[in-house]
């Protein structure tokens, strides 16, 4: 078992953390939490990693810019993510997750879809057959990805949005909460409705 140090003390932080317990590979060391907000209080918090020799680490931070920031720093000074999954999640045998992605409670990914580095793939959201997410991707608490559906980098997929098969999202994209996403979307795009339009 490794020592993990968990980025981020909010809320977000608090679901990761009970799943690398539930999870049952790692330790906690410490959190770090340069604001706040930090809520957690059953272990130490750290204000900053930079005086701390490298380690294992996850970024527990829902914010997508945020997060790609703490981990690309953390993985040029030597730290190493590490990869959560909540023991009640479904993962296909041949499904691929990046470093650092945290998938956790009911969550679903299927055959053929390939995750990348630093992604949360929330509460009950679902990934279906080949699919490709992106890095520093957030999919939504309830969120639903039909088949061959191809998220860009660092794309927000809101809570109980859904995508229709074989559709792109693009780069930094934002889907409302609650959207029914039925044509591809270019990069930096606001939609929202449904059918989902630009805002």
């Amino acid at each position: 078992m490794s020592e993990v140090y968990i980025i981020g003390a909010g809320g977000h932080a608090k679901v990761v953390l009970d799943a690398l317990k539930l999870e049952g590979r790692h330790t906690v060391k410490s959190l770090i939490d340069p604001s706040e907000a930090a809520n957690i209080k059953s272990y130490p918090i750290l204000n900053d990693w930079k005086n701390l020799p490298p380690s294992h680490f996850v970024v527990a931070i829902g914010d997508n810019g945020t997060r790609l920031r703490c981990f690309a720093e953390l993985c040029q000074t030597g730290w190493k993510p590490v990869t959560i999954v909540h023991p009640h999640a479904c993962i296909a045998s041949d499904a691929i997750l990046g470093l650092g992605t945290v998938v956790l409670a009911g969550a679903i990914i299927n055959s053929a879809s390939v995750v990348g580095a630093n992604v949360i793939v929330n509460t009950a959201a679902t990934i279906d057959h080949d699919s490709n997410i992106s890095d520093h991707v957030h999919l939504g608490p309830g969120s639903h990805l039909g088949g061959g559906v191809e998220v860009g980098e660092g794309a927000l997929i809101g809570l109980g949005a859904n995508v229709i098969p074989y559709k792109k999202i693009g780069a930094w994209s934002i889907v409302a909460a609650g959207a029914c996403v039925t044509s591809s979307i270019a990069d930096k795009q606001k939609i929202a409705g449904v059918p989902a339009r630009p805002i």
